[in-house]
C-alpha cells in the first residue's frame, strides 16, 4: 500500500540566535522581555564588579551581568552566551555564561561629539571626546568625578579612582577615551550622558593648563564678547568687591562699575561683603549675563566697607540693567505673602510690575 500525504510539526518555531551585540541592542523592550537567545563574541570595554560587563565588537555594544563571579580584565576578547533582557536603557544579556578567548587589548576609541552622547548612539561603547576639565572631585564612593566642558555643554566624566591622580588637570585640555553611559529615568530615557574611565590614564593632555599667575585679568565687560578667536573658555582672572554671599558657593561682585555672579567650587571658605577678591574662574552664560562658575578665590581683602547699592528704576531692572548688582529702588508696595523660601513683595511703578523674594533669614 503506498500513501501519501502532510507532515504536520507541531510546535513552536526555532528562534534564531543572535550574534551581534548590534541585533541586542536593536530589540524591542517587550521582545528583549522574551528572553531571545544569545550568542556573541566581543571585547570587554568597561568591567562594573560585582554586577556588570560592558562589551562591544564590530557592530555595536552591549552588557552582561556576572552574578557575583570573577569578572574578565577590560581588554579580554570573551564569548558570551545567554538570553536577553530589557536593561534600564538598552537591551543586554542576563543568565549569561562567558569564556574568555584571548587578551587583544581594547579596541581604538570612537571620537563622539556632544550630540552623540545625548542620542545614545554609542551607548555602552567605547568613545573619545576632547574638552577642557573645569573641576575635579570625590564622590562618596571614592571616585573622581572631572566636570567637561564640551563646549555648548559641560558633562561629568567618571574617573574610578581618587581625584589626587587629575590635580594638574584643571583648564588643560584633555582628549579623554571611556565608556559612554547616562542617567536614565523610569520612561527609558536618556536624561544625562556622562562617560565612565577605569584611570587617569583614559584622560591625555591635548594643551596644559596656563599657570594662574600667567591667566590675564579682565572686567566683566570683556567676558564673553567678541573676539577673532573666539570667546574665552578657560579660566579668566577678574578682581572686585563682595556685594552678597549666599550657600553653595554663590557670591555677587562689583567689578568696574557691574555686578557679577560667580559660582565657587565647594571647598571654597565664603567671603564676607565688602571683602576685596581677587578670583579665577570658567565664564558661562547666565539667564541674563554672564558669569564665572568653577571658580576659585586666589586673594581676600578684608575692607570693611559695605558697598553701597545703585538707584534704579523698575524699567532699568525689567530690561536686563544692572544685572546680578546690588540696587535700590523706590516703589508702591502692592502685595506681600509667605513663601517656602521666605517671602514675595510684588512691587509696582507705574504700569510696571516686579517681583522680590526675600530669605527665610530676612523674615
Amino acid at each position: 500500500l503506498l500513501a501519501t500525504g502532510l507532515v504536520l510539526l507541531t510546535g513552536a518555531p526555532a528562534v534564531a540566535q543572535l550574534r551581534t551585540a548590534l541585533e541586542v541592542r536593536s530589540l524591542s523592550p517587550e521582545t528583549a522581555e522574551s528572553g531571545q537567545p544569545v550568542d556573541l563574541r566581543g571585547i570587554v570595554v568597561f568591567s562594573d564588579p560585582p554586577s556588570t560587563i560592558f562589551l562591544q565588537d564590530d557592530t555595536a555594544g552591549t552588557f552582561f551581568r556576572l552574578d557575583g563571579r570573577v569578572p574578565p580584565a577590560p581588554g579580554s576578547e570573551v564569548r558570551v552566551t545567554g538570553t536577553t533582557m530589557p536593561g534600564l536603557y538598552l537591551p543586554g544579556i542576563h543568565e549569561a555564561t562567558f569564556e574568555i578567548l584571548g587578551q587583544p587589548g581594547l579596541p581604538a576609541a570612537i571620537p563622539a561629539t556632544l550630540d552623540d552622547l545625548l542620542s545614545g548612539r554609542y551607548h555602552y561603547q567605547r568613545v573619545s571626546v576632547e574638552g577642557i576639565v573645569r573641576k575635579i572631585s570625590s564622590n562618596e564612593e571614592n571616585t573622581a568625578i572631572v566636570r567637561l566642558d564640551l563646549g555648548s555643554r559641560v558633562i561629568a566624566v567618571q574617573v574610578e579612582t581618587v581625584a589626587e591622580g587629575g590635580k594638574d588637570l584643571v583648564d588643560a585640555r584633555v582628549r579623554v577615551s571611556g565608556l559612554a553611559a547616562g542617567e536614565v529615568n523610569h520612561r527609558r530615557q536618556l536624561v544625562e550622558p556622562y562617560l565612565r574611565c577605569h584611570d587617569w590614564s583614559d584622560l591625555a593632555v591635548v594643551a596644559p593648563a596656563r599657570p594662574v599667575d600667567e591667566i590675564g585679568e579682565v572686567s566683566p565687560g570683556e567676558i564673553l564678547t567678541f573676539a577673532v578667536g573666539g570667546s574665552m573658555r578657560h579660566r579668566v582672572r577678574l578682581a572686585g568687591s563682595v556685594l552678597a554671599a549666599f550657600g553653595e558657593g554663590e557670591i555677587f561682585l562689583r567689578s568696574d562699575e557691574s555686578g557679577l555672579a560667580v559660582q565657587l567650587v565647594e571647598t571654597e571658605r565664603r567671603p564676607e561683603i565688602g571683602d576685596g577678591i581677587v578670583v579665577v574662574g570658567f565664564p558661562e552664560m547666565d539667564r541674563f549675563s554672564a558669569r564665572l562658575a568653577d571658580a576659585s578665590i586666589l586673594s581676600r581683602r578684608a575692607e570693611g566697607d559695605v558697598p553701597a547699592p545703585l538707584p534704579v528704576e523698575v524699567g532699568d531692572l525689567l530690561e536686563g540693567l544692572h544685572d546680578n548688582d546690588l540696587v535700590s529702588i523706590e516703589v508702591d508696595l502692592v502685595e506681600l505673602y509667605r513663601s517656602e523660601r521666605g517671602a514675595v513683595l510684588l512691587l509696582r511703578e507705574g504700569a510696571e510690575s516686579l517681583r522680590v523674594e526675600i530669605g527665610r533669614a530676612h523674615v
